[in-house]
């Protein structure tokens, strides 16, 4: 008689405490297979982050390839799931992040099939960023476009997205330390961006006189940015494991 599954032939570890609220998240079925997909390769195998090809997740859970990768972009751009960097054949470094009270909740209008995002202005916004910045980021990106989609999820409007960029094009341009942080990933991020929308250009002159707040912002920017990048060494040292995963 078979003794079924078995732990000793291989185990995700997961917390109590993780398995309890992301029951209470709201996630679709796709959207939790594509974290169990994560958990098993990384949690899995001892390590934080993983190299996972979007045809092997949609083949893992058995579904389209354009619906898996729709739905990895909400996650990522709820900050449940992180792009820590690319692997072989720029496959996307994929990381669980654990710090759930970062995570985003979804608006009222996230999964509604009702919602036409086909005239969103990606490329108008970002090229107004690159404008303004000197800087050469591209439109297509999926992250980047997943950031700009929830927002207008939100009820977001492209005005608004010209007056965050103008405002802390206005705080930070021309500051060594400040100026790396006018990025789509940070200027456009949810609680980011309900704060700087409600800031003011001519808030500027508080920076020279609050070296206080300064730091306190690259504190808390340089903090994400350790988040963000936690466990990159991780996948890097394991990513040979699975050279027979299928690539993009």
């Amino acid at each position: 008689m078979s003794r079924g599954p078995q732990k000793e032939n291989g185990y995700t570890p997961i917390a109590h405490e993780i398995l309890e609220v992301i029951g209470r998240y709201g996630l679709n079925g796709t959207q939790r297979g594509i974290i169990d997909q994560v958990w098993r390769y990384t949690y899995g195998f001892n390590r934080k982050a993983h190299p996972m090809a979007l045809s092997f997740i949609a083949d893992a859970l058995g579904k389209k390839r354009n619906h898996v990768d729709k739905e990895l972009d909400v996650l990522i751009e709820r900050n449940i799931i992180q792009v820590v960097g690319t692997g072989k054949s720029r496959t996307r470094v994929l990381r669980f992040n654990k710090y759930f009270n970062t995570w985003d909740k979804p608006s009222s209008n996230e999964g509604r099939g009702d919602l036409d995002m086909t005239n969103v202005p990606h490329k108008e916004i970002i090229d107004y960023l690159n404008a303004k910045t000197s800087k050469r980021f591209s439109h297509k990106t999926k992250p980047t476009q997943a950031l700009i989609n929830g927002r207008f999820a939100e009820g977001r409007t492209f005005e608004d997205f010209k007056h965050v960029i103008d405002v802390k094009c206005a705080h930070w341009l021309g500051d060594p330390a400040m100026e790396q942080y006018l990025r789509p990933s940070t200027l456009f991020r949810p609680t980011n961006f309900e704060n700087y929308l409600n800031q003011s250009v001519k808030d500027t002159g508080r920076r020279s006189a609050s070296t206080f707040d300064q730091n306190k912002e690259l504190l808390r920017r340089k903090m994400e940015e350790a988040q963000e990048h936690e466990g990159y060494g991780d996948a890097e040292d394991h990513r040979t494991d699975f050279d027979g995963l299928p690539e993009p």
